[in-house]
């Protein structure tokens, strides 16, 4: 099957488990992952955090998976709707049954800096989780989720944010065109973390 007749596709609700599980084996040691999980219970704890932000983003049009169902990314228009109950009560669960308690003053004020990083009066694409099944062969969802997400912002003609926490990744995204805005080292945490942005204008 040749690249340029498979494409990304919008994920529904059955896709639900399967990007979950997708996102959960490609996360297992991000550093951010590891703050905001219980060590005793991190895998589970990680499927918590996915499961949230794919029902956050699905309510938005914001969950894509690859052709091969090997990859999944949560991307959406930031900026665009506003949060109502439902997100309030869904971030709440979130807090109480995963997040440890002893690192949740840190974890809040982690993420609210984050949060404050990013551009507050405009909209914008926001990829919050990509991954890939390490097992895919031949690699086919990169390919297509560059393409992809390239081409959706050419046509909403809104450019693209994300964060990482791994070198490796601030990396790749350099590589698709994406340059670092701002760093932001977290001595509370211990953790670096990177803002990148990617122009709707760039080619692919």
């Amino acid at each position: 099957m040749k690249f340029k007749e498979v494409q990304m596709k919008l994920a529904t609700k059955k896709d639900r488990a399967n990007v979950v599980q997708v996102l959960q084996n490609a996360f297992q040691d991000n550093p951010t992952m590891q703050l905001l999980t219980r060590k005793a219970h991190r895998k589970r704890g990680i499927a918590h955090v996915i499961r949230y932000a794919f029902d956050f983003a699905l309510r938005r049009k914001g969950v894509f998976v690859s052709s091969t169902n090997q990859g999944a990314v949560i991307c959406y228009v930031y900026n665009e709707h506003k949060i109502d109950l439902v997100d309030v009560f869904n971030n709440l669960k979130l807090v109480v049954t995963t997040l440890p308690l002893r690192r949740l003053r840190t974890i809040l004020s982690h993420c609210k800096t984050i949060a404050r990083t990013r551009p507050r009066n405009k909209r914008f694409l926001y990829i919050w989780f990509l991954g890939v099944d390490p097992s895919e062969r031949p690699r086919v969802s990169p390919m297509e989720f560059k393409k992809g997400l390239f081409t959706l912002a050419r046509k909403l003609k809104l450019d693209i944010y994300a964060e990482t926490t791994r070198m490796d990744l601030k990396v790749g995204y350099e590589r698709m065109g994406f340059e670092v805005y701002k760093e932001w080292y977290n001595q509370n945490c211990d953790l670096k973390v990177w803002f990148l942005k990617r122009s709707h204008c760039l080619e692919s």
